[in-house]
């Protein structure tokens, strides 16, 4: 025997393995990033520069393994049950932001708009809860579980605005993709906001990011350069006054900031 096997060289079998692996965190990060809407086969091999064949194969495989599922009504994919089921063991990671639920339940019930909770993961923010306003008019921008980029977004904005300059640009160059996705957003309007919230953390984006849409959300205090989380509201702007807007941020501060 000459020890020789038919799995080829032991350093492009591990390479393989390693790329096989980021694709499937790709293709659940791009599936959790829509949300509600849920991602097509198309849409993830073009968004990753797979083939189609490639991307059939690897979604049915997850599809099998229950990380993803397809919507019986649409067709869509979505984030499968075993997802939440492994996600069970990470609470302990995000404790501190579920310790903040209740004050993101008070902003609701006292402003009547629909208040969200975002949480920080590396480039990326993610919402991790939701609390419905009163509002009979109500604007929801992004989902429980939905990832964006760090910076999409008035809770993205202001947990950005936690780092130094230098660190705001580096990172909003990282992500140029996803605000370029976003029609008249540029990457200096994303450095503009997150600079103009230094002072404070405070952010009020008037239809940057949806049109129709005002948002305005607070970083949670945090070390320099190491921003968790961000409570934030979003309502129709034509439901909010400038006045309503002032009330708003008072009780954002209130709530969060305990001023």
């Amino acid at each position: 025997m000459n020890g020789s096997t038919d799995e080829g060289p032991p350093a492009a079998n591990k390479n393989a393995g390693t790329q096989t692996i980021l694709r499937i965190v790709d293709i659940l990060g791009l599936t959790a990033s829509q949300g509600a809407q849920g991602a097509s086969t198309a849409a993830i091999a073009d968004r990753l520069g797979l083939s189609r064949a490639t991307a059939h194969r690897m979604v049915k495989a997850l599809r099998d393994a229950e990380l993803l599922r397809r919507d019986p009504v649409d067709g869509r994919l979505r984030i499968g049950r075993l997802v939440w089921e492994l996600g069970l063991g990470a609470v302990m990671e995000i404790e501190d932001g579920l310790a903040l639920r209740p004050t993101v339940d008070a902003v609701a019930r006292r402003t009547g708009h629909t208040a969200y909770l975002l949480a920080r993961h590396g480039l990326d923010s993610v919402c991790i809860y939701r609390a419905e306003g009163r509002s009979v008019l109500r604007a929801i921008p992004v989902e429980p579980g939905q990832r964006r980029a760090l910076g999409l977004g008035t809770g993205g904005v202001a947990m950005l605005s936690a780092y130094d300059p230098s660190e705001i640009a580096r990172i909003v160059r990282a992500r140029r993709e996803a605000f370029d996705s976003i029609p008249g957003l540029t990457e200096e309007r994303v450095i503009a906001l997150a600079m103009a919230a230094k002072p404070d953390g405070l952010v009020v984006s008037h239809a940057n990011f949806l049109p129709g849409v005002t948002g305005i959300g607070l970083l949670v205090p945090c070390r320099p350069n190491d921003p968790r989380f961000a409570v934030t509201i979003a309502a129709p702007s034509a439901s909010l006054t400038a006045q309503d807007e002032q009330r708003v941020r008072k009780v954002l501060r209130s709530e969060v900031l305990r001023e």
